[in-house]
């Protein structure tokens, strides 16, 4: 079994978002991280992963590569490209956002629930 494991959160004609887990992480039920890919034209794709939790060089070696098997189902061709950037941070907040206000901060008391398994 792969050590990284990814769970679908939203999906668009042309894009995907999933919640990164690490099944060697101490708290594996919480999300290390969040995956965005955007597919774009022929055969591209940009990938934006935020991880909640610092990895070594190897691990995200490990965590790409899983990425790619487990998730980029793209055509093979030679000009076919993937690019990832990598983002460590920290999660602040979560805010609605409406047309006609002020973005208001959702109830932290309830953890998000996207975020466990």
């Amino acid at each position: 079994m792969p050590r990284f494991t990814f769970q679908r959160r939203i999906r668009t004609a042309s894009s995907e978002q999933y919640n990164v887990y690490d099944g060697e992480a101490e708290t594996s039920q919480r999300a290390i991280g969040q995956v965005d890919i955007h597919y774009l034209s022929m055969g591209d794709a940009e990938a934006s992963v935020i991880l909640f939790d610092d990895l070594d060089g190897d691990d995200i070696d490990e965590l790409l590569a899983t990425l790619d098997d487990d998730l980029l189902d793209l055509p093979a061709t030679e000009d076919s490209r993937v690019h990832a950037t990598v983002i460590v941070g920290q999660e602040i907040g979560s805010y609605e956002l409406s047309r006609d206000g002020e973005p208001t901060a959702l109830d932290d008391e309830e953890p998000d629930a996207s975020q466990l398994v």
